[in-house]
């Protein structure tokens, strides 16, 4: 498993599976890759064509609408609102990783967290959205561990979840715009 060497290609640790993120000018790649290979055997460093650029991005604007809907699902259907919660969450993670993808020509970073994929894609929301956001990111965790999870479950109504639904709904329109234009 690797991590994007941003705009210029992706590091892959063949041996081990660790990878590393690291931010070169053009004119260093070369020195990088002399060093790279000097660390660690079985690095290497290949580009991400603009086929694979686009591939990547579709992947996670799909993913990121078959979670919405899943949530959609889960929240209309059934009383299991703090999974409606979670699905709402990766929704928002995956948009955000679709945007990171086009506009770092780079593999989406290995975070679960919304605020700091906001950051990495250089996206400042209002003060409002960005509380919005910062509530969505604790469902993450809250639906994942008991304790969290009972927490959430005794506040987790209908009208609690549905709220953040089309919070999730108009937060997701608004990045889908930035990953369109």
């Amino acid at each position: 498993m690797g991590y994007g060497v941003a705009g210029l290609g992706f590091l892959d640790r063949w041996d081990s599976g660790v990878g590393a993120q690291i931010l070169v000018i053009p004119d260093q790649l070369a020195t990088i890759k002399v060093l790279l290979s000097k660390l660690w055997r079985g690095f290497r460093v290949t580009t991400l064509d603009t086929k694979k650029i686009s591939e990547l991005v579709t992947y996670w604007v799909h993913s990121a609408s078959e979670d919405l809907a899943t949530a959609e699902d889960i929240i209309a259907k059934t009383s299991r609102y703090v999974s409606g919660l979670f699905f709402l969450h990766l929704s928002l993670e995956k948009i955000l990783k679709a945007l990171y993808v086009k506009l770092h020509s780079t593999h989406a970073p290995f975070t679960h967290n919304l605020l700091s994929l906001l950051e990495k894609n250089q996206i400042q929301p209002s003060e409002s959205d960005l509380r919005i956001f910062s509530e969505i990111n604790e469902f993450n965790l809250e639906a994942r561990y008991p304790d969290e999870k009972f927490r959430l479950q005794q506040i987790a109504t209908q009208q609690f979840t549905s709220r953040y639904l089309q919070e999730t709904k108009r937060l997701s329109l608004w990045i889908s715009e930035k990953l369109n234009s």
